[in-house]
């Protein structure tokens, strides 16, 4: 990838900005209305099939659709519409990433997936024995789904949308605040979004990943092709894995261990080549941690999603 830099805007056409403490406010009350509104409609459409239709709400399609469609109709219009109060930042500079470096961050990036996912298990389990709330992985339900639905809602519709909204609507939002900020701010929100403890941890890190090849190339498509391949290999080879026939079980297999290892060997040499503390710079400069934490917006995204995670817990 040409341009490591990330922390360069030299590139960004500037716009006049508005303080960037209004700026965090107004993409956290977007978010806010978002979960909420997604939240209200996907429960009142719920309890409609339960009690008209019990045999579509059991099936693949519905429970996919019925995350999937309102985020896309209700979730990504409402963030839009209350951002466009925020101008708006482009960036002139357009670099490519060749093959090989995505393949790299692609395995890279499913390897942090894996081990985060593990620690968010446990992590559950320890908060599962301490209260006795118990959630269900929203993962589970996938392995004995049909593969061509998957396929359609998991691994692209999903993807192609959470994308516009994370790294294409809020980095341009806040582009020309630096990248620390367009990156951790998207990465934030799209961790948060998800709403559950399961997915939160791994969540955050592929933000980070994702904004920070968004904020490099200035294309949105490497982040939706990294976020297809990555859900891909966690939602249809589990389905694989678990189908039952010998030679696709086997495949599935062989390609997760293979992804994990490379992954893990590459994870390794570029973890020992990182400067921590300038990567922490880099993410978010400290002098806008306050900024951004205490405004009303991001408080009431906060809380608003802490309610959610409750709920989930609750069942």
């Amino acid at each position: 990838m040409e341009n490591e830099q990330i922390s360069s805007t030299s590139n960004d056409i500037k716009i006049e900005k508005m303080p960037i403490k209004k700026a965090f406010a107004i993409i956290g009350l977007g978010l806010s209305l978002s979960v909420i509104l997604l939240n209200i409609v996907q429960i009142f459409v719920v309890n409609i099939v339960i009690k008209n239709f019990p045999t579509v709400y059991s099936s693949d399609f519905f429970r996919f659709a019925a995350s999937t469609i309102p985020l896309t109709v209700i979730g990504m219009p409402v963030l839009f519409g209350v951002t466009s109060f925020i101008p708006s930042a482009k960036t002139s500079y357009k670099s490519n990433i060749s093959v090989p470096k995505m393949l790299k961050i692609f395995v890279i990036s499913y390897v942090s997936m894996t081990i985060l996912n593990m620690v968010s298990l446990v992590i559950n389990m320890m908060i599962s024995g301490i209260t006795g709330l118990s959630a269900t992985n929203p993962l589970e339900f996938i392995q004995g789904s049909n593969i061509w639905i998957t396929l359609l809602f998991a691994v692209v519709l999903s993807p192609i949308v959470e994308e516009i909204m994370f790294r294409h609507i809020i980095i341009n939002k806040l582009r020309n605040y630096g990248s620390g900020v367009a990156i951790f701010t998207s990465a934030f929100a799209f961790a948060l979004y998800h709403g559950n403890l399961y997915q939160i941890l791994y969540a955050f890190v592929l933000g980070i990943v994702f904004g920070a090849v968004v904020y490099k190339t200035g294309k949105l498509r490497y982040a939706i092709i990294l976020h297809i391949m990555v859900n891909f290999c966690g939602t249809v080879l589990p389905i694989g894995i678990a189908s039952q026939k010998p030679i696709l079980m086997a495949v599935c297999a062989v390609t997760v261990i293979g992804i994990l290892l490379t992954g893990f060997i590459l994870g390794i040499i570029t973890l020992c080549k990182t400067d921590f503390g300038k990567l922490g710079q880099d993410i978010m400069p400290r002098q806008h941690l306050k900024p951004f934490f205490l405004n009303i917006g991001m408080i009431s995204y906060i809380i608003v999603t802490l309610i959610v995670i409750v709920l989930f817990l609750m069942g």
